[in-house]
């Protein structure tokens, strides 16, 4: 008679498996919100008049293409924390509007755009 070599029975053990869910699920619970405040966005530092007539430029560009061009120079002046940047566009004595923009101080954000005729 041939003796057989009986395989190893894998045992069951429905508690590690749960302990180990448990474990997963809380690291995941300690670590999300650490996550979170570390990919939460930095407070930008207030931009200066430089910034702000090229942040209009851009904006300029992208509403109303290379024309802008002819308007230079542009011109920004701060009004209660809002820089307010317009071009120097028409001369003294002509008829129309320039480019105007306002930008807010404090991040950057762009307000309003608009161009006067």
């Amino acid at each position: 008679m041939r003796c057989r070599a009986s395989r190893p029975q894998l045992e069951r053990d429905p508690l590690g498996s749960y302990m180990r869910f448990l474990a997963f699920l809380s690291s995941i619970a300690i670590a999300a919100p650490a996550c979170a405040r570390t990919s939460a966005p930095r407070a930008a530092a207030p931009i200066d008049s430089l910034a702000a007539v090229r942040i209009a430029e851009g904006a300029w560009r992208q509403a109303f293409g290379g024309l802008i061009d002819s308007e230079r120079p542009f011109r920004a002046r701060l009004v209660d924390s809002v820089w307010e940047v317009s071009t120097s566009y028409p001369p003294p004595g002509y008829l129309g509007g320039g480019a105007h923009a306002t930008i807010a101080r404090r991040d950057g954000r762009l307000i309003k755009v608009w161009h006067e005729q």
